[in-house]
């Protein structure tokens, strides 16, 4: 009996211990899994802590070129998740891109990528910026100061190079040609013209740059037209017009077609081919220099987070922004910033501004 009461006891004694050892078993597997979804937890925060508010600050919301940089913005934010847009002006000017950029950096943003109507009237509000930790890029504003990096699609002489290049073969290497910027203010469109200039007289010594080098259409095809077709009429013998802003070809070509001078003069410089398409048709434009401002834009939104996401990132040259024409940059000082420099400049003719839809 006594052995009996034994035997139960000690079955009684087994089923306590597996009791024991199942419940702390599971309470392992319940603190498991509660560690793993903190850990989830924690992750997924910060993951939503690293969606960055990158805003864009062109010089005019309604400009065709400016439109499609925003398009690029829209596309950033698609691919990765971050806060990607545009603010601007309803009109190229300083002043007023001046005041949108000191709205948006009173707000909580972590980058800002600028393109600069005025480089003298922003700097100093490019500078606020920086002082407040946020991370400024631009482009087409190789003499600002006050940024980070200015990302290109080539230098900005390599820029005004190309645009001569393409015009000069063009005219056949011969005859006076003048340029046209938005503005004497805008600071790459100015670069670009001089390099195209002094490119000229390096390379095509029968040709002459006729006084005044630089027009300004104001970034408004009709003051193009009309400030095309003053030159034309007090330089007869004007053989070519280098337009530097995509608002200048087309106002260019409705003056040279009213003045019946298609084929005897030469329009070089950069377009997008919605404003270029009658006169890439009629053949009063042949082929003008261009690069996809949606890539360029693009490419400054990835280097603005690599550049949060590692303040201490190394930006060298073979840096790939993971978009064609900024796979390879390359990385030059100049005297006002950093340059980075892609490889993005292509030609539009007839045949292929279909393929560019913008």
């Amino acid at each position: 009996m006594k052995k009996g009461i034994a035997f139960v006891m000690y079955l009684v004694c087994l089923m306590v211990c597996f009791t024991g050892c199942g419940k702390k078993e599971d309470e392992k597997s319940d603190a498991g899994k509660a560690g793993t979804e903190k850990t989830e937890t924690k992750k997924a925060e910060s993951d939503e802590a690293k969606q960055y508010n990158i805003v864009l600050v062109s010089g005019d919301i309604a400009d065709a070129w400016q439109v499609r940089m925003e398009e690029g913005m829209v596309k950033f934010q698609e691919d990765t998740g971050h806060n990607a847009y545009m603010k601007g002006p309803t009109k190229s000017d300083s002043s007023l891109q001046a005041q949108v950029l000191e709205d948006v950096i009173a707000h909580d943003i972590d980058a800002l990528i600028v393109c600069p109507v005025d480089a003298q009237v922003i700097d100093p509000i490019l500078k606020k910026a920086r002082e407040k930790g946020i991370v400024v890029i631009s482009t087409e504003g190789s003499e600002l100061k006050n940024v980070d990096y200015n990302l290109e699609p080539d230098s900005p002489t390599g820029i005004g190079e190309k645009m001569m290049e393409v015009m000069a073969e063009e005219m056949g290497g011969k005859g006076k040609y003048t340029t046209m910027v938005a503005y004497l203010t805008y600071p790459s469109h100015n670069r670009w013209a001089d390099a195209a200039i002094a490119y000229q007289e390096e390379h095509y010594p029968d040709m002459e740059c006729i006084d005044p080098a630089k027009l300004e259409c104001e970034d408004n095809v009709e003051v193009a037209y009309e400030r095309t077709k003053e030159i034309l009429k007090n330089n007869p013998d004007l053989n070519g017009i280098l337009g530097v802003t995509c608002f200048s070809g087309p106002g260019i070509a409705k003056a040279v077609e009213e003045l019946g001078l298609q084929g005897k003069v030469t329009i070089g410089g950069t377009c997008v081919a919605s404003l270029n398409e009658p006169y890439f048709e009629s053949g009063t434009i042949k082929q003008e220099t261009f690069w996809d401002p949606l890539k360029s834009t693009y490419a400054c939104c990835a280097l603005a987070v690599r550049l949060l996401d590692d303040p201490d990132f190394e930006v060298k040259d073979g840096l790939d922004l993971g978009i064609e024409g900024y796979t390879d940059m390359k990385v030059e000082q100049t005297e006002s910033n950093t340059l980075l420099k892609g490889n993005a400049m292509q030609i539009m003719n007839k045949d292929n501004y279909k393929d560019f839809p913008w």
